[in-house]
């Protein structure tokens, strides 16, 4: 719910006359993203107008973790066993943090920054790791 909330707070804001749901609605996703994120606006995707709740990394991982937690419950059957090792787990989160780190490492070393594209791509690797760990079953 949380990765479809982080949209339609964009969408929301961008009413020109919200109700006042809507916009308590909007308000609370925004400041719980101030909670969890930067939201430096560079760092951020806009749409509708709007910038979203959280910065594009944040993002990809909320985005991805949903999207690849409900394509692994759809796949995983009844009666289908965990896929997940230790050492694949260990091996998946490390290359994901490793990504992740290098591109804060060439934002760092470069002062150039990386597109919101690439900061959504390494945070949905993390993402996608998350998910799977949630999906299966833990060794």
């Amino acid at each position: 719910m949380w990765a479809a909330a982080i949209p339609a707070a964009a969408a929301a804001s961008s009413l020109a006359a919200p109700s006042s749901l809507v916009y308590l609605f909007s308000g609370f996703v925004f400041a719980i993203g101030a909670v969890v994120c930067h939201q430096i606006p560079d760092r951020s995707f806009h749409v509708w107008g709007r910038q979203l709740p959280v910065c594009a990394r944040c993002t990809g991982i909320y985005v991805a973790t949903a999207l690849v937690a409900i394509g692994l419950m759809r796949t995983r059957g009844p009666g289908r066993t965990s896929s997940s090792s230790r050492a694949w787990r260990l091996e998946a989160g490390a290359a994901a943090l490793v990504l992740n780190g290098l591109t804060l490492a060439s934002e760092w070393m470069t002062g150039e920054p990386t597109s919101n594209v690439v900061r959504a791509t390494a945070g949905a690797t993390l993402g996608a790791v998350v998910a799977a760990l949630i999906v299966y079953d833990v060794d």
